[in-house]
């Protein structure tokens, strides 16, 4: 559902009418925006879930100049930007060339601050609301110049912009009613309708449960902990990744 649909499905349960939808610029299409992206932060933060449709790829990432900078290392280079979408940085780095890699675990910036530069090790400082960028020792930087960097990532979800239309921005989450049902929450509060309150939130929880037990639920016929012992693709027979 895109949010057209989502906006549509929550002004008809609101509104208790489906005809006459507002549309990109009427009061109830810009209230209903800020109330949207709430919920996806509910989402996102929910129990402290991984979402795994919040998994991407480095070089999949358009955001900024992400796509088009150089992101080959360059010896005596160290610090690298990463994708402004980052929420969590990944556990590690690899670096390729030709049919070649590499990959280096990720560790803390506590623990990369007691290294020596003669130290093989990468990092990212920052945070999810200023911006990470990847740091690593020269040692590093020397060894694997001329190679590029790709890693696996937990990013911020998708948010349905304000200052243009977002009729067509499909949210990450795979059960989009948790933010119809979020919405009515909220205007439903506003307007003191106790009773619409109390079916939207019941509904709203309802789709958050669902999501996590399919969040839980991992691959059909394949245990969640192969996933686990292959370590994101990682074949541990024969040492190769699919990147």
């Amino acid at each position: 559902m895109n949010f057209t649909e989502i906006f549509a499905e929550y002004y008809s349960m609101y509104r208790g009418q489906g005809t006459s939808i507002p549309a990109f610029g009427d009061r109830e299409y810009t209230v209903a925006i800020p109330l949207a992206n709430n919920a996806i932060r509910k989402w996102d933060r929910a129990d402290g879930s991984l979402w795994r449709e919040l998994f991407v790829r480095a070089t999949d990432q358009t955001t900024d100049d992400w796509a088009t900078i150089d992101r080959t290392l360059v010896d005596g280079t160290v610090s690298y930007p990463a994708p402004s979408n980052m929420r969590k940085p990944p556990r590690k780095v690899f670096f390729y060339q030709g049919g070649d890699y590499f990959e280096v675990p990720v560790i803390d910036p506590d623990k990369m601050a007691g290294l020596s530069e003669l130290s093989r090790a990468v990092s990212f400082l920052g945070g999810a609301n200023t911006g990470y960028t990847m740091y690593m020792t020269a040692a590093l930087s020397t060894q694997y110049a001329g190679r590029s960097i790709d890693y696996l990532y937990f990013k911020k979800p998708t948010m349905f912009t304000t200052a243009t239309t977002p009729a067509a921005i499909v949210p990450d989450m795979s059960d989009p009613n948790f933010i119809i049902q979020d919405m009515l929450v909220s205007r439903f509060t506003q307007s003191r309708n106790g009773f619409g309150v109390k079916v939207a939130d019941r509904e709203a929880k309802i789709s958050l449960v669902n999501m996590k037990i399919e969040q839980s639920s991992g691959v059909p016929g394949q245990s969640d902990n192969w996933g686990v012992a292959n370590d994101w693709g990682v074949n541990r027979h024969n040492n190769d990744i699919q990147l």
